[in-house]
């Protein structure tokens, strides 16, 4: 985690909190993501910014790969729904926020138990150039999303389109979803090209509204999770062979 400081502090200077092993990496996820859901249900922070600041897919996918413990998992597969819900049924929003941080309190009391002092989390990071640094990759292909998909959906019934983008928009998995025009283009052009060859993906939109979820399925999908997806207010969209019908 890195926090980036304002705009006129010293260029040369970074401030980070760094873990050491998984355990004390889930134990600082822990507490941070504990705080986030103080903020949430005091009304301090709004479930857009934590989500996006914290509680994205990408977080979600780094503990299911350093097979974190099921508590923190849990609290954090829930606490990534927190921008939905409060746009959805915002009625319910303070007690999933409470739900969340139950879970939260569970893995701390697990990871705690066995996670003996180390050192400090602050780290400071001087660089030396003072300046950005930026890098150039390809943009996204057809078989980089499925690949993307294949590997989201061994953890859910539904890769999402922000899951995707969350694992690629630093392009440190050596794809760029951006490219040139709209928002994340290379990312919907890689979808739009995948549909009109392969259709090795299932297109679902969770919603009524332009900005309602997207996300993919494999083709082979089996009727019983369609019925979990149709359940949880998902629903394919049709294609005609050339595009997708939009609700």
């Amino acid at each position: 985690m890195t926090e980036h400081l304002p705009e006129n502090s010293d260029p040369q200077m970074e401030l980070s909190l760094r873990a050491k092993g998984a355990d004390d990496a889930q134990l600082l996820i822990t507490i941070a993501s504990l705080g986030m859901c103080q903020a949430l249900a005091t009304g301090t922070l709004s479930p857009d910014y934590a989500c996006q600041r914290l509680f994205g897919p990408a977080l979600l996918t780094r503990l299911n790969q350093m097979n974190a413990c099921q508590e923190l998992r849990h609290a954090i597969h829930m606490a990534t729904e927190l921008e939905d819900i409060a746009n959805l049924i915002p009625d319910t929003l303070a007690s999933a926020i409470s739900d969340v941080e139950d879970e939260l309190r569970k893995a701390l009391t697990r990871l705690s138990a066995k996670t003996p002092a180390g050192e400090k989390w602050l780290v400071r990071i001087n660089n030396r150039s003072g300046g950005q640094s930026f890098t150039t990759a390809p943009p996204m292909t057809e078989d980089v999303l499925v690949s993307t998909v294949e590997s989201l959906l061994k953890y859910d019934k539904i890769a999402q389109a922000k899951q995707v983008i969350a694992l690629h928009k630093d392009k440190s998995h050596g794809v760029d979803i951006q490219g040139p025009g709209l928002n994340y283009q290379a990312l919907w052009d890689a979808d739009l090209a995948e549909a009109r060859h392969q259709h090795r993906l299932r297109k679902f939109k969770r919603g009524k509204y332009p900005q309602s979820p997207v996300g993919w399925t494999l083709s082979n999908l089996d009727p019983k999770t369609r019925q979990e997806l149709e359940n949880d207010g998902w629903r394919e969209l049709p294609w005609d062979g050339n595009n997708w019908a939009w609700e």
